[in-house]
């Protein structure tokens, strides 16, 4: 009896164990994107990505927690060896190669108005990391993107 409860003991703590070190294997395999994702801090936490808002009338930053000469540039996606233009943001406004949109920026939260026909017309995000080298924004699509100052 003794033996038994030995060996059902051992095979369940090398179950456990097994578990943990695919588990270890599985979280290894996104340490990239832990370290741009890292448990954020949002003012907005109660923010709701379908909520209606109005443009403004111009573009407005309220209590950002990064510096905004960070973020005040042109970026380009930033995809290994690749790097192609995205986006300018200055003080008055969000430029791509063809448009240029009002935004507002709220603590770490950013919203694009760009009226495209589909969806309600706002693009929406939240910056995770700005560096002067660096820039994260998780999109209320999912998409998680990394841009670069361009040269």
């Amino acid at each position: 009896m003794r033996i038994l409860l030995i060996t059902i003991l051992g095979i369940t703590l090398l179950g456990c164990n097994s578990h943990r070190e695919n588990s270890s294997a599985d979280s290894s395999l996104n340490k990239k994107n832990e370290a741009d994702i890292k448990e954020y801090d949002s003012g907005n936490d109660k923010w709701n990505w379908n909520e209606t808002v109005l443009p403004p009338k111009k573009s407005e930053i309220k209590g950002f927690k990064y510096n905004t000469e960070s973020l005040f540039k042109s970026w380009a996606w930033n995809d290994g060896n690749k790097s192609e233009p995205a986006f300018t943001i200055d003080e008055t406004t969000f430029k791509t190669d063809s448009s240029e949109f009002k935004y507002s920026i709220n603590t770490d939260s950013i919203r694009i108005f760009t009226n495209y026909e589909y969806g309600d017309g706002i693009d929406r995000g939240i910056i995770t990391k700005l560096t002067k080298d660096s820039l994260v924004i998780i999109w209320s699509t999912g998409d998680i993107d990394r841009y670069v100052p361009t040269k």
